[in-house]
């Protein structure tokens, strides 16, 4: 086999993000094995050539090439390299680049990255270089840091004072912007409004308010500063990437007492607020709204409390609902609660949608307790308006809500010096969504520069068949949405389509990330809680390093297969080395994936010895029926999680002699997708993208060891086959 050296992607335009260690007395840390792909695609470099060139702090350059016996080639036509560091380099961070050229020579691919040197490296001697075939074509598109590199980045004293440069250099800015527009008030107050701008002077001086510009920025300076201390600051720019927004369905929805007292507390409209002391007794409080099979009677605002945002009771001295449904007609309804934590930090107000003889309209509560609350205020009459959302931006209120006599309907923003005042006249907002989609019901957070935003869309009117999107924007106005929805029509344990979320901030691993309650309308109207992060591409990079790490059996895989060998009707051994069995007819290797191509019942199982503790995923490159086979002994007796046919959707099934549908009617897979089976305690537990689609306890068959793959479709395909014990 070949010395294991430290490895290094390169990828056409894909940055190299991590740092390389040079240690004499570490024989990985002696080189690094390069891998040249193209699109994640191993390149031929047949005809090309690779170097390293390292610039070490006296300015010397050292290189490293086919020539000087620094580079071996070890397979041309896969693309991979094995590269020595040079003698001498010294110590600490040191600049390098590594290059592909023709023959002309014209460098095709360039990349810099970093090897942090200790300096002791002065002999060749300790190296031995085994002889090998090469190692088996890489899954990722960038390698994971190795544990080494982890403690390196963690311990680097320099790291900590670039983060405490960086956030110096926030509050500079921060004074810098303060005296510009500071400077500039007499400016803004005087300047003409131009005739016919719904930003009037009605919103100039909601802005200015009777303090000065520079009194209000002190106090948002003042608020920030207070945060910062008890929560800490993500260190880099603070701004999110909304297509890198990624979380999966809660497992069971939560228990929110309703003062209905039907059997399923069907509740739905959360909004969250969160108190870093508690107040009142708690630091989580939520208005919502009781729905009992969408009864719209019982649909009046409630309040909640609760200290961990997952257990929720009622406040001693409430009694909800705490705004009644409207008199006079059945048909009168209230619904679409948020909760706003005022500037002070100790008033709460309850703003809402009520439709009764006056019409459609906004009303506004308040409370310094949580307790007792205000007599109702409109704060938007005659308007067939819903969701409104109510921020303080550290200059005025602003007040969001759906217009729903456009199709489709259209996002308005208006500001007010208080919550409960007059309004402004609205600002339609832009917000894109797919044909046929329409804005329904969202939640906001101003976070640093921008405003960070759940919605939750409805195709067509009335919220139906809604998926949530995560989306952001600089002024309120104009949003970026992500392209995907982040939580996805789905048929789940308790969920499918989603409703009006809510969020609130707090900080994992030094970045942003965002609790979400949500709301769900199918089959029953529940809410459940989870978490967004923006780490999409780096769990896509932790599921990849999972498999390499598994082909070198450095974790828990137990069985593994990439098909990354020739084209063959046969399958012969798994990476792992177990053989392939061949049920019926087999599927085939095709270009590195599994296909059928014979468009015949196939399947291939393996024995992996596991009865119980295990879990079996694998990718699906299309849109063809295709299953997960597991506890198989035979054609009759077996266990499947999939899809029976191109566009439907998926299901658990259990084979006994006869056909038993555990699961089913659970969502649509599409391709790409990554598809999980987990056996625990004889608990099947079924996700894809690690969303949780089906869990059911059966004890059938459960000494069975055999599991694998079967499609009865031309051209279905799949990747990435593992089985690990967990």
């Amino acid at each position: 086999m070949l010395q294991e050296y430290q490895l290094l992607y390169l990828d056409n335009d894909i940055p190299i993000n991590k740092s390389f260690y040079c240690n004499n007395g570490d024989i990985k840390a002696r080189g690094l094995e390069v891998h040249v792909l193209d699109n994640s695609v191993a390149k031929d470099c047949t005809g090309l050539e690779l170097r390293m060139i390292v610039k070490v702090p006296s300015g010397e350059m050292f290189e490293a090439t086919v020539a000087n016996g620094l580079v071996t080639v070890l397979n041309v036509t896969g693309g991979i390299y094995q590269v020595l560091f040079p003698n001498n380099m010294g110590k600490g961070r040191l600049t390098a680049e590594i290059q592909l050229s023709n023959t002309v020579p014209e460098v095709i691919v360039s990349r810099k990255f970093s090897i942090l040197g200790d300096g002791s490296l002065t002999s060749d001697g300790n190296i031995s270089v085994l002889p090998g075939a090469g190692m088996l074509a890489p899954i990722i598109v960038a390698e994971p840091e190795r544990v080494a590199a982890e403690v390196l980045r963690k311990t680097d004293e320099a790291a900590r004072k670039t983060a405490e440069t960086t956030r110096a250099g926030f509050y500079t800015g921060f004074d810098s912007s303060l005296a510009a527009v500071t400077n500039r008030v007499d400016d803004i107050i005087t300047t003409p409004v131009p005739v016919g701008e719904v930003i009037a002077q009605e919103i100039i001086d909601a802005r200015q308010g009777t303090g000065s510009v520079g009194t209000n920025i002190t106090d948002v300076k003042a608020k920030l500063a207070e945060v910062t201390e008890r929560q800490g600051m993500p260190n880099g720019n603070m701004t999110v990437d909304v297509n890198e927004a990624h979380c999966i369905n809660a497992d069971t929805p939560l228990n929110i007492p309703s003062y209905v007292g039907d059997v399923d507390n069907e509740v739905t409209h959360p909004s969250v607020v969160y108190f870093n002391k508690p107040f009142n007794g708690y630091k989580y409080w939520m208005a919502f709204t009781p729905y009992p099979l969408g009864n719209k009677i019982y649909e009046n605002p409630s309040i909640v409390a609760s200290n961990d945002g997952i257990n929720w009771v009622v406040p001693n001295g409430i009694t909800n609902p705490i705004i009644p449904q409207p008199a006079g007609n059945a048909g009168y309804f209230n619904s679409d609660t948020h909760l706003l934590l005022d500037k002070d930090g100790k008033t709460l107000y309850l703003s809402y949608k009520t439709t009764d003889a006056l019409g459609t309209r906004i009303d506004i509560i308040k409370s310094i307790d949580g307790i007792s609350w205000s007599t109702p205020k409109t704060i938007l009459a005659n308007q067939d308006s819903i969701c409104p959302i109510i921020k303080w931006d550290g200059f005025a209120y602003n007040l969001w809500t759906v217009l729903t006599t456009n199709t489709p309907y259209t996002l308005e923003k208006r500001t007010c010096l208080t919550p409960d005042g007059v309004y402004s006249n609205p600002i339609t907002c832009t917000f894109p969504l797919p044909a046929g989609r329409y804005m329904w019901h969202y939640d906001i957070y101003q976070y640093g520069e921008e405003y960070h935003m759940v919605m939750q869309d409805s195709l067509g009117a009335y919220g139906v068949h809604g998926v949530i999107y995560f989306a952001k924007s600089t002024d309120g106005i104009t949003w970026t949405r992500s392209n995907e929805a982040i939580l996805k029509e789905d048929y789940g344990k308790w969920d499918k389509f989603y409703y009006k979320p809510a969020i609130i901030p707090f900080f994992k691993n030094g970045a942003i990330a965002y609790r979400m309650w949500y709301g769900s309308n199918f089959p029953k109207w529940l809410i459940g809680v989870t978490e967004i992060t923006f780490d999409k591409t780096q769990r896509k990079l932790n599921d990849a390093s999972k498999l390499t790490a598994g082909l070198y059996g450095l974790n828990n895989v137990k069985a593994i297969d990439i098909f990354n060998r020739a084209n063959n009707a046969a399958l012969g051994n798994l990476n792992s080395g177990q053989p392939w069995a061949t049920v019926g007819n087999s599927l085939a290797i095709e270009n590195g994936k599994l296909v059928n191509l014979n468009g015949l019942n196939s399947c291939n199982v393996v024995d992996t010895g596991l009865i119980d503790n295990y879990k079996i995923s694998v990718k699906v490159n299309n849109d063809a029926e295709g299953f997960i086979y597991f506890r198989f002994t035979d054609t009759g007796h077996f266990y499947r999680f999939g899809k029976p046919a191109a566009g439907g959707s998926i299901e658990l099934r259990k084979y006994n002699g006869g056909s038993t549908a555990l699961a089913y009617e659970l969502g649509i897979s599409n391709a790409g997708d990554t598809v999980t089976v987990e056996i625990k305690n004889n608990v099947i537990t079924c996700r894809v993208n690690g969303t949780l689609k089906a869990r059911v306890t059966d004890s059938f068959n459960a000494s069975a060891s055999k599991c694998g793959i079967k499609s009865e479709v031309l051209g279905a395909s799949f990747s990435n086959f593992y089985v690990e014990s967990i």
